[in-house]
């Protein structure tokens, strides 16, 4: 997860700085108002908005990358997508006469 990261914020650190901020905070507040209207896909645009605050403001850097050690530790607990039920292979049957 963090080498996926660190490729998104060298990326993105190509910006100028005012459109990383501006673009962030705008996509931050896109999320909060997508929160409540239901028009909107509020969590996608938050970490949208998160992942491109991240590469400028060391708190958001700092919360990202615990948030992202905390979900790779709980899917690595999980069985690493044993959640998905995969249905038994079914035997095959004879052709009646």
């Amino acid at each position: 997860m963090g080498i996926k990261l660190e490729m998104w914020l060298s990326r993105v650190r190509r910006w100028p700085k005012p459109l990383r901020l501006g673009g962030g905070v705008a996509l931050l507040v896109l999320g909060v108002l997508g929160l409540f209207l239901p028009v909107l896909q509020g969590l996608l645009f938050l970490g949208a908005g998160l992942a491109l605050l991240a590469a400028d403001v060391p708190a958001v850097r700092r919360w990202v990358d615990r948030a992202a050690q905390r979900w790779s530790r709980q899917h690595a607990q999980a069985g690493r997508g044993q959640w998905i039920r995969v249905e038994p292979p079914r035997p095959e049957r004879s052709p009646r006469s």
